[in-house]
């Protein structure tokens, strides 16, 4: 009967074009959207024991189970670590271990504002140098002040000696 309405063509031709621009639609995304949050509430609503109610647990457990058996290679675990070790070994070098290091670094920047203030730095080191000699103070004082002297100077000479050479070949080419 419906074919009567629509002549020879199929009534996938005409309901699949319809389908697909209603799905990628704007609204229809928004609209969904609102219906799996509100479905979302009303599970977060529900006590443990009304989920366990509605979900068969031995059927999780089965589905979990046979996934694992499926994706995870526990045929390894019979072997010695040394035969299995090389497959990993490329996820560990190139990826496992600088994410590692680099969460690890993270969280110690985080934190050491908190920890240099645990280990009061300042106190220790204030402590330190009042107990130094005035003779001590003085040595180190004139050992810092004498290096960064004597490198003062040789910058002094280098860049003296570059401007000079610039300098003269500026008077050659001018002259």
């Amino acid at each position: 009967m419906v074919s009567m309405f629509l002549g020879n063509e199929r009534l996938v031709d005409k309901l699949q074009p319809e389908i697909i621009k209603m799905l990628n639609d704007k609204g229809t995304h928004e609209l969904i959207e609102i219906f799996l949050k509100k479905e979302w509430d009303k599970i977060k609503q529900l006590k443990v024991e009304e989920v366990e109610e509605r979900i068969n647990l031995k059927e999780v457990a089965t589905f979990i189970q046979e996934k694992l058996i499926e994706n995870v290679p526990f045929n390894y675990l019979d072997k010695p670590l040394y035969e299995w070790s090389p497959l990993l070994e490329k996820t560990l070098v190139d990826e496992v271990v600088p994410k590692t290091i680099f969460k690890i670094g993270q969280a110690i920047s985080a934190e050491l504002v908190h920890l240099l203030k645990k280990l009061e730095l300042e106190e220790v080191v204030k402590n330190q140098v009042e107990q130094f000699s005035v003779k001590r103070l003085e040595d180190m004082v004139l050992s810092i002040s004498r290096r960064e002297l004597k490198l003062i100077t040789y910058l002094g000479a280098l860049l003296g000696g570059l401007i000079g050479l610039m300098q003269g070949f500026f008077i050659i080419f001018l002259s």
